[in-house]
């Protein structure tokens, strides 16, 4: 199509809800923000339904989300163009690039650095150096009421030699004109690169941290959120003057995954990754804050533990020891 790698047409909800009514109608269950993460395949319905759903709530948007229509086709500009406050003017191909962001902004300011590093070495590295598209960006043009948080940085080189071959990323060369992070009052956030795709590749601090802002500053501070030194999910549901908080533990002990520089399934010397398996899951202290709720109880229906509540600065907050998996009944005020 463009260039790009295949499109996704997923489309992934984030924010206050803790249920979901039995409705017909799309985009009626409470999410406070909708993630689209290069969802550049969007019928006309679907664009539609976000539409109606962003006059209330937040979007985050990466790329080129709504370039194309449901047969494919490429369009001229973007179908969400007013929602997102970006309009598309091409590309930016980079086999490499950065990003510079002001930090001024609860979208930007968890960031480590100014500077963000955009792009990965290809893991196979036998025909190309880069994975294809990894580090380029959509060339937008901000819309009047948008405020753009950062530019594209275009290399210094193609590559750069602190490894072998030149696998490593090249130097900050010159800043562009051209918006990577553009964010719309109230509640619309937009990334013009791959942001979830180099986040799932890499793991980078920078890049969680943009997330994360640009969720919570879209969607609002969720009303149930659990903190940890360990790794654990969280999943809540209201029914009938209750909440339920389901725990799993995701904290394991020997949990190795060793993939080296290569990820080539055809190498006759060994396999493309390794992984040690975990033997048990490692307990871990977590702390579950509420937020507009009033619990008067909190136990567990499977160890028959009753939790203490701490209130303070209008949160309610309860402490659990996770060992591996555990179920938090909340009876609320």
């Amino acid at each position: 199509m463009l260039g790009l790698r295949e499109p996704r047409q997923s489309i992934i909800a984030s924010g206050r809800a803790l249920r979901v009514p039995h409705r017909r109608e799309v985009f009626t269950v409470g999410y406070g923000a909708l993630v689209l993460p290069y969802a550049a395949s969007l019928s006309s319905r679907g664009v539609e339904n976000v539409k109606r759903y962003a006059t209330e709530h937040g979007i985050v948007a990466t790329c080129l989300t709504s370039i194309m229509n449901e047969d494919g086709e490429v369009l001229e500009d973007f179908q969400l163009s007013e929602e997102m406050g970006v309009s598309y003017r091409g590309l930016v191909r980079c086999s490499w690039s950065y990003v510079v962001v002001n930090r001024d902004h609860p979208v930007t300011c968890g960031a480590p650095d100014e500077i963000v590093f955009w792009g990965d070495f290809d893991r196979v590295f036998r025909e190309r150096r880069t994975p294809p598209s990894i580090a380029w960006h959509a060339r937008v043009e901000p819309l009047e009421g948008a405020r753009v948080l950062g530019f594209v940085g275009e290399p210094a080189s193609d590559y750069w030699f602190e490894y072998e071959n030149g696998r490593a990323p090249p130097l900050l060369g010159s800043l562009t004109k051209s918006p990577a992070v553009v964010v719309k009052e109230p509640k619309t956030v937009y990334f013009s690169g791959q942001l979830g795709r180099l986040y799932w590749r890499l793991g980078l601090q920078h890049h969680e941290q943009l997330i994360l802002g640009s969720v919570l500053w879209s969607g609002g501070h969720p009303p149930l959120r659990g903190r940890s030194s360990g790794l654990f999910l969280l999943e809540a549901y209201e029914r009938n003057g209750q909440l339920i908080a389901r725990l799993l533990n995701h904290t394991y002990d020997r949990r190795l995954i060793d993939r080296g520089n290569v990820d080539d399934p055809l190498m006759w010397h060994s396999t493309a990754e390794t992984v040690m398996p975990p033997r048990r899951a490692v307990p871990i202290e977590v702390e579950i804050e509420m937020r507009g709720f009033e619990p008067v109880r909190a136990r567990s229906p499977l160890t028959n533990r009753v939790f203490p509540i701490e209130r303070r600065d209008g949160i309610a907050a309860v402490g659990v020891r996770l060992e591996e998996y555990e179920l938090i009944v909340l009876d609320l005020k």
